[in-house]
């Protein structure tokens, strides 16, 4: 039986979700003025046969002052829950906590 993939967020709903943890959690560190970000892009079981849950993945450029070239915050949204789940970035990985009463986003682990 093939699964069926349900969108639950729009682009757009996942970009505000990922401009939320990035607000909450004060890193502000992304480049607002990049053409290219933030963006989001849905990812199901067709794209990535390796993971059953549907999510969506927002990119935040940073670094092009130093690096020459933009590299990306990637914040994992989860499509159900609609709920980030943690934030993937050059050299580091950042676990994210969700405050039910407080409704925002917290580290609750951060590597390296």
């Amino acid at each position: 039986m093939a699964l069926i993939s349900i969108m639950n967020l729009t682009k757009e709903s996942a970009i505000e979700i990922g401009l939320k943890v990035m607000n909450d959690i004060e890193y502000d560190w992304w480049d607002k003025e990049d053409e290219n970000g933030p963006r989001a892009i849905f990812i199901d079981s067709k794209t990535n046969p390796l993971d059953d849950e549907e999510y969506w993945i927002v990119a935040f450029p940073y670094g092009k002052e130093d690096y020459g070239e933009n590299i990306e915050y990637l914040i994992r949204v989860n499509n159900d829950s609609k709920i980030a789940i943690n934030i993937v970035y050059r050299n580091g990985f950042i676990k994210l906590g969700f405050g039910e009463t407080s409704e925002k986003y917290y580290i609750s682990e951060r590597r390296p």
